[in-house]
C-alpha cells in the first residue's frame, strides 16, 4: 500500500503514479480529503488478491499468470482512489507553466502551512529574472484568485467590509469578472480589487486601506531561481529582493543568452547621417537567425565603432531560446574613444545606457567643434573658482578642479543638444 514494495509488476507503480497526481490535486485546492485513507486502499488489494499469496514472490508468480486472463489486474481507478470530485481542478485554473519573462517557467503547488514552498511556486530561468512582471505576479493563478480576493477585502475597515458580505460570495463575484482572459494579470491586482470594491460600496477607499502584510504567506507568489542545469541559485517570495541580489548575474546570463554582446551588423549607412534611432521608428531585431542557434554562441568580445557604421539600431531584438522567444532591448555603450553595442534585458538600463552612448558617439562626429569649444568656453577660470569653492563647502575636500568643471559642462552641452 505504501509503495515500499521493491518489484518490476507494472500495476504498483500505475497505482503509485495515480496516487501521487491526486496528492497534486490536494495540494493545488488546498484540502486533503480528495484521496481515500490508506485502509480503503488497502481493502482493495485484499479483495482482490486469493489467500495463498503472503509475500512478494508468490504474488509476483500468482500475478504472472493471472494478468494474462486479466489486463487491467490490481489496477487502481481514479474513481476508487478519490472521496469525491475535485471540481475546478483544471489545467486552465492550476497551469503547470507560467509565461514569466517571455519563458514557459514551470509550476509546482504545495498545501504545507509553514513551508518555505507553501502555495505555488514559478521556477525561474537566470537569464529571465529581469523580465519577469511583478503585478503580474499578484494574480498567482486562475484556481487561487477567489482566495486572495477574499483575502484582500477581509483586511479592509468594518465600514466597507460590512456592505460586503457574506465576503465568500462577494469575492466569487468579484473573481468571475477578474479572471476573464482579457482581466487577468493584466495590471495590478491589488487595483483591480480596489475599483471593484469602490463600486460595490460607493465607499472611496485608498489602495492602503487593503493590509497586504495581513495577507498569508500562500497568497504571494514563491519564486526559485535556477540556472541553466536547474540548480537553485536564490529563493523567496520577494521578488524586488531577488533581483536586487541577483540582477546583475541574470543579465550576464541574457545576454550571453543572445550569444553576443553586440548585434550582427547590418548594412552601413553613412556615418554623417544616422537613422532616426527613435523609439516609434526602432524595428524588431532577430538573434541568431543564419547563424549559430544563440544558445550555442559564445559571448563575443564587443565591437567597438566610432561612427554610426552599423546600420538602423532596433528599439526591440528577439532572442531565441529553443521554441520560445525573449525580448532584449539593445543599447549604444560609452567606451570613451568609441562606442559598442549591447542587449539588455530591461528598457530602463538599455535607455539609460544607450543615452550616454548616443552622446559618445555624436561626439565623436564633432571632433573638432568640441575641441574649439574646450579652448573657448567664456569665463571658464572665474567659474572654475566658484566650482571649487562649492565643493569645498559641500565636502570639506579640495573642491573640483578646472579639468572637472570642463568636462562637465561639455557633457551638458551635447545632452542637451542631442
Amino acid at each position: 500500500v505504501a509503495g515500499n514494495w521493491d518489484t518490476k509488476l507494472p500495476f504498483l507503480a500505475a497505482n503509485l503514479k495515480l496516487i501521487q497526481q491526486v496528492q497534486d490535486l490536494e495540494h493545488k485546492a488546498r484540502r486533503q480529503d480528495v484521496l481515500v485513507d490508506e485502509e480503503l486502499i488497502y481493502a482493495f488489494y485484499d479483495q482482490q488478491l486469493p489467500a495463498h499469496v503472503h509475500s512478494g514472490a508468490s504474488c509476483e508468480h500468482w500475478y504472472k499468470e493471472e494478468s494474462k486472463k486479466q489486463p487491467q489486474l490490481l489496477l487502481l481507478t481514479r474513481e476508487e482512489l478519490m472521496r469525491h470530485e475535485a471540481a475546478g481542478i483544471t489545467t486552465q485554473a492550476f497551469p503547470k507553466t507560467l509565461r514569466m519573462g517571455g519563458v514557459d517557467c514551470a509550476v509546482t503547488y504545495l498545501h504545507e502551512p509553514g513551508d518555505a514552498r507553501d502555495g505555488v511556486t514559478v521556477d525561474v530561468p537566470l537569464f529571465a529574472l529581469n523580465q519577469v512582471n511583478e503585478e503580474r505576479c499578484e494574480w498567482l493563478v486562475p484556481g487561487m484568485l477567489k482566495d486572495k480576493v477574499q483575502a484582500l477585502i477581509k483586511t479592509l475597515h468594518q465600514r466597507p467590509r460590512s456592505r460586503l458580505v457574506p465576503l465568500p460570495d462577494t469575492a466569487a463575484r468579484m473573481t468571475e469578472q477578474l479572471v476573464q482572459p482579457e482581466v487577468f494579470g493584466s495590471g495590478s491586482l491589488t487595483d483591480a480589487v480596489l475599483k471593484l470594491v469602490r463600486d460595490a460600496t460607493s465607499l472611496d477607499i485608498k489602495r492602503n486601506d487593503m493590509k497586504l502584510d495581513m495577507l498569508p504567506p500562500h497568497l504571494f507568489m514563491n519564486f526559485r531561481v535556477v540556472d541553466e542545469h536547474g540548480r537553485q541559485l536564490g529563493a523567496g517570495r520577494n521578488l524586488g529582493a531577488l533581483k536586487g541580489e541577483l540582477g546583475s548575474q541574470a543579465r550576464g546570463a541574457f545576454q550571453a543568452l543572445a550569444g553576443l554582446k553586440n548585434l550582427a551588423k547590418a548594412p552601413a549607412t553613412p556615418a554623417s547621417a544616422p537613422p532616426d534611432n527613435s523609439a516609434s521608428n526602432r524595428p524588431l531585431a532577430q538573434a541568431g537567425h543564419g547563424s549559430v542557434a544563440p544558445e550555442k554562441i559564445a559571448p563575443k568580445a564587443a565591437e567597438r565603432y566610432t561612427s554610426w557604421g552599423f546600420g538602423e539600431l532596433p528599439e526591440l531584438m528577439e532572442i531565441r531560446k529553443g521554441t520560445q522567444t525573449l525580448i532584449g532591448f539593445p543599447a549604444l555603450i560609452d567606451l570613451g574613444d568609441a562606442v559598442t553595442i549591447e542587449v539588455f534585458d530591461e528598457p530602463e538600463a538599455a535607455a539609460a545606457k544607450h543615452r550616454a552612448g548616443l552622446r559618445r558617439l555624436f561626439s565623436l562626429q564633432i571632433k573638432d567643434a568640441l575641441k574649439y569649444l574646450e579652448k573657448n568656453l567664456p569665463d571658464l577660470q572665474k567659474m572654475a573658482t566658484s566650482y571649487m569653492l562649492v565643493g569645498r563647502a559641500a565636502d570639506n575636500s579640495g573642491g573640483g578642479t578646472l579639468e572637472e568643471l570642463r568636462e562637465q559642462i561639455i557633457e551638458v552641452a551635447l545632452d542637451r543638444a542631442f
